[in-house]
């Protein structure tokens, strides 16, 4: 785990996903939407939600998270891999009924998006360039799905427009935007929710691996050969896919 006092920022793609920005009647941007969260907006281990009083619709968006490993700015020309060290999954909490009061008012989202722990992290694998898949289930029911082949920006092109504007330090971490069917969630009523991340291991050979965790975010344990019914009914996941990256909040 890759300690909080390690994480320099936490930069954030907006409306990545087509579809997740038609659900929210946004305009499809040209060029990649970014906005940041504070280092005190990451849960690790030990942590809880806490829901901020102001909002009364907390909403969850999974999102596939990545770790800058170099400093510099980006270069045309240059691939995610030449900057991309780890990547895991995590959540970008919203209180969506604070953030549309906030849109129409033409403010900023921070009180919305950035309150403190507002970034439920995993712990981070190396990363894969490769596509991805990954889903959410609240109380063992699916409620998202997303590929990062779906991306409208590529990690490329999320960090040349980060580059225009800070250079890029090692520890900084980039959430990627969220597909469609975000939603509403109550961890203070026991709720529980799961996000799994599919994409190839090296050196397998088609098994699977699962890293399982709860709110805590503590790995409890491996398992080789996932069964096939807890693996998502998603046409990008293929045989290829070899490992299965977990944690559960509750």
């Amino acid at each position: 785990m890759l300690a909080q006092d390690k994480i320099k920022r936490v930069f954030c793609i907006g409306r990545n996903y087509r579809l997740h920005a038609q659900e929210l009647n946004n305009v499809v941007p040209e060029r990649p939407v970014v906005f940041l969260k504070p280092r005190e907006s990451i849960l690790f281990e030990g942590s809880e939600i806490i829901h901020p009083a102001p909002g009364r619709d907390l909403q969850f968006e999974t999102e596939w998270v990545v770790r800058i490993g170099k400093e510099g700015l980006y270069k045309e020309g240059e691939t995610a891999a030449d900057w991309i060290e780890g990547m895991t999954l995590g959540l970008d909490l919203t209180l969506r009924d604070l953030q549309e009061s906030l849109k129409k008012k033409g403010l900023p989202w921070e009180k919305a998006k950035a309150f403190d722990g507002s970034a439920p992290l995993g712990a981070f694998v190396p990363y894969v360039p490769e596509k991805l898949t990954f889903t959410c289930h609240v109380n063992d029911r699916l409620r998202q799905t997303g590929n990062t082949e779906l991306m409208i920006f590529s990690i490329e092109a999320c960090l040349a427009e980060i580059s225009r504007y800070w250079r890029l330090l090692p520890g900084d971490i980039m959430y990627t935007g969220t597909p469609e069917a975000s939603g509403r969630w109550h961890p203070e009523t026991g709720s529980r929710l799961h996000l799994l991340l599919l994409a190839p291991l090296a050196g397998s050979s088609g098994n699977y691996a699962m890293y399982a965790g709860y709110w805590t975010l503590t790995t409890i344990g491996i398992l080789v050969d996932v069964p096939p019914e807890i693996l998502p009914n998603d046409p990008f996941v293929t045989s290829t896919s070899s490992f299965l990256l977990v944690f559960t909040c509750q």
